[in-house]
């Protein structure tokens, strides 16, 4: 789950099935695609569902309680939640006006839509975008978190050996550790590596560099060789027309700029 080499599709559009919350992993293990386990990564939104779900029967909670307790708090993270309160929602970047991506994709994969009030229609700000977990009550493994650049940073620091304060040194090895070698994706636990030949990285950070990126536009990688982070929280939905820009040069030469201002401050 861990290095999408699950088999699990991409994505699929459980809030088109009714039912309550607790039928998610019965209906995710019935979207393995063909093919074994391990044979190659699928990016897939499942996964994190599905680790969501387990982490919520582990402990009992659902997963915004066990994050602030696990994470937030200890951190001191005050603008990092699901489901940011709506006096909050002037600070929060608005998204797309209605699902229209998600509605458009059911329909180019084939999926039947018998109710379209599974589809926001009003201007999506202030909840999360993903439309599964904004059916799931905006808490979910796979998205629905809120956060600032800062306590994006401070998160990001939790991956650096020398800078933890809630994860063992040798965990965050794991991060920059390729588990898939041999496939088209490097992966590490959770994280794209800076090897994947056609990553957002760019050619400055070094290959144990791993990031992640987020559909709205968001992005984090880390460089642990150089311990350096970067934080791109740009937004590609807002008052945009279908199909969205791809930013993937964006990030390239974001991460060419920064690297270069960086290295030219440690010289002088």
């Amino acid at each position: 789950l861990l290095t999408h080499t699950s088999g699990f599709k991409a994505w699929v559009p459980f809030y088109l099935t009714p039912g309550p919350r607790s039928k998610i992993p019965k209906l995710i293990a019935g979207e393995i695609l063909g093919g074994s386990i391990n044979s190659k990564v699928v990016y897939s939104d499942l996964n994190f569902l599905l680790l969501g779900d387990l982490l919520e029967r582990i402990y009992g909670e659902r997963l915004n309680i066990i994050a602030q307790r696990e994470i937030f708090l200890p951190l001191g993270l005050s603008s990092t939640f699901f489901n940011p309160e709506k006096a909050l929602k002037e600070l929060i970047a608005a998204s797309e006006k209605g699902n229209g991506f998600e509605r458009q994709t059911c329909l180019d994969l084939g999926y039947e839509i018998t109710d379209p009030r599974v589809f926001r229609s009003d201007l999506i700000w202030g909840e999360v975008h993903d439309n599964n977990c904004f059916n799931l009550g905006g808490v979910s493994g796979h998205a629905g978190l809120f956060s600032t650049a800062d306590e994006t940073f401070k998160t990001a620091l939790q991956f650096l050996p020398e800078y933890t304060e809630i994860l063992e040194p040798e965990t965050c090895l794991l991060f920059q550790t390729n588990f898939t070698r041999g496939s088209d994706q490097a992966r590490s636990l959770s994280f794209q590596l800076a090897e994947t030949p056609d990553s957002t990285a760019g050619k400055f950070l070094s290959k144990e560099s791993f990031g992640h990126l987020g559909f709205t536009g968001t992005s984090l990688w880390i460089d642990p060789a150089k311990r350096r982070i970067f934080i791109l929280l740009t937004n590609r939905t807002h008052d945009r027309a279908l199909p969205f820009a791809d930013l993937k040069e964006t990030r390239r030469e974001f991460h060419s700029i920064s690297s270069s201002i960086l290295n030219e401050n440690d010289r002088s």
